[in-house]
């Protein structure tokens, strides 16, 4: 039965093994059919697996196929998820921690951060541009000193949930601030 999806259109039942598989037909029908629908990383894959009861020599030698064959790749799950990651404004730091969890390699995450050249102030501020308006609340109660520095801290607080440095933190809300 022929199906469509993230790999193209394949048809299951013409898939080859190597003769030497010790995986069961099941179990790469299973992963073909996930993999047709999103990218995994090769633990996220394998945990699925896991879940499914599979044996670990079959799920071993199947994703080792499926490696071989580029079906699954860490590098292309990497470079989609950080591509991903930029367009919902995510930092640095939050896009290292989300593919340690998926089970990506550190040294990977920051060769493809480093191929992108991300200009991650830009992305800050338009974040802030995107999420705020330069205007605050003013309660009588409280200075403009105050309430501007309230709001500032609200600012940082956001870019620093989303995975920005710092320094990136702190020269996009001076910037968003100032108007610039």
């Amino acid at each position: 039965m022929p199906s469509s999806g993230f790999l193209g259109e394949y048809d299951m039942n013409n898939i080859s093994s190597p003769p030497e598989a010790t995986f069961d037909q099941s179990a790469l029908r299973y992963a073909l059919g996930l993999l047709a629908k999103r990218e995994y990383s090769v633990l996220m894959l394998k945990q699925k697996l896991v879940n499914k009861h599979y044996n670990e020599q079959t799920i071993s030698a199947l994703l080792e196929y499926l490696q071989e064959k580029q079906f699954i790749s860490d590098q292309r799950f990497a470079e989609l998820f950080i591509r991903d990651a930029l367009r919902k404004y995510r930092g640095a730091n939050r896009i290292r921690s989300e593919l340690a969890q998926k089970g990506i390699n550190s040294a990977l995450v920051s060769e493809q951060l480093d191929a992108l050249n991300i200009d991650w102030q830009s992305i800050a501020h338009d974040l802030l541009s995107k999420k705020f308006t330069i205007s605050y609340s003013k309660d009588d109660s409280e200075s403009d000193y105050q309430q501007l520095n309230r709001y500032r801290n609200k600012l940082l607080q956001k870019l620093h949930y989303q995975g920005f440095d710092g320094s990136t933190c702190k020269r996009a809300v001076d910037d968003f601030l100032t108007g610039e």
